[in-house]
């Protein structure tokens, strides 16, 4: 039950779940339950002929993927559209790219952990990347740039 002045379904602190085998740290004033719901799916990478599409990072409190483009003109257009949303949104990622390899991890910094802002914004790089043709067929590796290793 919610006390006086707090919202039903939101979060107060920081909480804990498991899920997909690791523990997802939802931010604080989340709808836990919304955050869970739109996170389970990313994780599941439905429809990802590679697997597994994102995966907590940052003990949880973050999601991390990689993409893939037949080139860099590819790749730079899709992160125009990233960026253009992340403006648009007021939500910025964590990202690395490496010609047609665009790395990207979502994490809210204040309250910290996973917020229904990161998860949206994985589900909408999910959206355009297909739509600016993704490279399905790429087996990933780590990424290597600027003494960053993607593990």
């Amino acid at each position: 039950m919610s006390s006086p002045g707090q919202t039903p379904g939101l979060s107060q602190t920081q909480s804990v779940h498991k899920l997909a085998g690791h523990q997802a740290q939802i931010s604080k004033a989340q709808n836990v339950t919304e955050v869970l719901t739109k996170l389970e799916p990313l994780l599941a990478g439905q429809g990802d002929a590679r697997g597994q599409r994102w995966q907590l990072c940052l003990e949880g409190k973050g999601i991390r993927r990689s993409f893939y483009f037949k080139g860099f003109k590819k790749a730079w257009n899709f992160m125009d559209a990233v960026a253009q949303e992340c403006k648009a949104r007021n939500h910025h990622p964590e990202w690395w790219n490496a010609y047609n390899h665009i790395f990207i991890q979502w994490t809210t910094h204040r309250p910290e952990g996973l917020s229904i802002n990161d998860v949206e914004m994985a589900a909408w790089c999910d959206e355009q990347a297909r739509a600016h043709e993704e490279r399905m067929d790429v087996e990933p590796e780590p990424l290597k740039i600027f003494g960053f290793v993607e593990t």
